[in-house]
């Protein structure tokens, strides 16, 4: 259950209604009053489809989304460091990756839902968007703590794993929301691709130990940097 005054898209499983919070709840009980083992919750079900009758509702608040964030640039500033010096010349720093990225996709995505007439508040799909960064964290930092983020077989099955599903969830919400079969396949799509493709410009640009953003580098990384895990 959704801590109260919490919003909130319900998921029926033979309906294509969208159940929309009351409007006269203030913003701050909306979206961020909320228990700590309700974000622990709702971040678990950010991870997969909500294939479940426990997980067909989708809670919304912002409190997950902004400790995704803050994860998220602590985990890239740290790979970011821990790489080889001759790599490090990305042409942008990993905190204002992260920002940009989550403003442009969340601009982008509202344009496109009201575009496609879908009923979704701008701050309901910030919400959705937000949590869909748990599984950018969780695979870079499985992949991180296991191979030190050289493996790049293992960071794909991590982005197929966690990424994929929860890009997977994330459309499933918004298509119950969409009334039309074309619109729901270009803001669907175009989400599910933007998702991805981040997780995977992350990936490179900042945790491989190796790897210069627009230049494969194959050289090894000195044992030294290793050590610092």
């Amino acid at each position: 259950m959704a801590n109260e005054g919490s919003a909130f898209i319900s998921l029926p499983i033979s309906s294509k209604e969208y159940v929309k919070f009351d409007s006269r709840i203030p913003f701050i009980n909306r979206y961020m009053k909320v228990k700590p083992l309700e974000i622990g919750r709702r971040i678990l079900a950010s991870l997969g489809p909500p294939c479940s009758e426990r997980f067909r509702k989708s809670d919304v608040d912002l409190v997950g989304p902004l400790i995704a964030i803050l994860f998220l640039i602590a985990l890239l500033h740290y790979g970011y460091a821990i790489k080889d010096p001759t790599a490090t010349n990305t042409f942008i720093a990993p905190v204002n990756s992260v920002l940009l990225y989550v403003i442009l996709n969340l601009c982008i995505g509202f344009i496109l839902c009201k575009l496609a007439r879908a009923a979704i508040l701008f701050w309901d799909l910030a919400g959705l968007l937000g949590y869909t960064l748990y599984s950018h964290v969780l695979t870079l930092g499985l992949s991180l703590l296991i191979y030190q983020e050289e493996s790049n077989a293992f960071f794909f099955l991590c982005l197929f794993l966690f990424g994929g599903l929860s890009a997977l969830r994330m459309c499933v919400i918004l298509i119950v929301t969409i009334p039309k079969p074309a619109a729901r396949l270009l803001v669907c799509s175009t989400l599910f691709i933007s998702h991805l493709l981040f997780l995977i410009f992350l990936h490179f640009a900042y945790m491989h130990p190796t790897f210069v953003y627009g230049i494969e580098n194959s050289k090894r990384v000195p044992t030294v940097i290793h050590n610092n895990l």
